[in-house]
């Protein structure tokens, strides 16, 4: 018997069809085993039979190396997927940090503010204050002068007094 090459099961079927290619050795032994052809038969049988078993394991070879490259770029794929899940959670961490410090210093911006509102208003009370204390200098000096001139007339006109006598 003759194998066909179309029977003998790609990498995707290789798993659930063991029994057949088993077979298919026993078939490959058959056509060695075959007394009814002839060497030259044989011999063509079996190269026709290793060249379709050679293109067929060239082909698997090659789909064996491409789902490798295929599964080194998703492992490759799920590098950088891995990669940026971090700088994501890095960047929300950062984010979220950055939030903390924004309301902090708002926070201590309004308290500065507030003090700063604070300390204008007693430095208007502290000058309200100082203007009002030179005020009172002024009237206290103005009468003060009032009084020196006042004592100067005393005695000038109790040395007067003291003269007429």
């Amino acid at each position: 018997e003759i194998i066909n090459i179309d029977d003998i099961p790609d990498s995707s079927d290789l798993a659930s069809s063991n029994n057949k290619l088993g077979s298919k050795v026993t078939n490959f032994q058959r056509i060695v085993n075959n007394s009814n052809l002839s060497f030259d038969d044989k011999m063509h049988h079996l190269e026709a039979f290793t060249g379709r078993l050679k293109r067929k394991i060239r082909k698997l070879l090659k789909l064996i190396s491409q789902k490798q490259e295929i599964i080194v770029e998703q492992q490759r794929a799920q590098s950088k997927l891995l990669d940026t899940r971090e700088q994501y959670q890095q960047a929300k961490q950062d984010f979220e940090q950055a939030k903390a410090t924004e309301r902090r210093y708002t926070l201590e911006l309004a308290e500065a503010r507030l003090q700063a509102a604070a300390a204008i208003r007693q430095s208007k009370q502290f000058q309200t204050q100082l203007q009002s204390f030179r005020n009172d200098k002024l009237q206290l000096l103005a009468r003060r002068e009032k009084i020196y001139i006042e004592i100067n007339q005393l005695k000038k006109q109790h040395r007067m007094e003291l003269e007429n006598l």
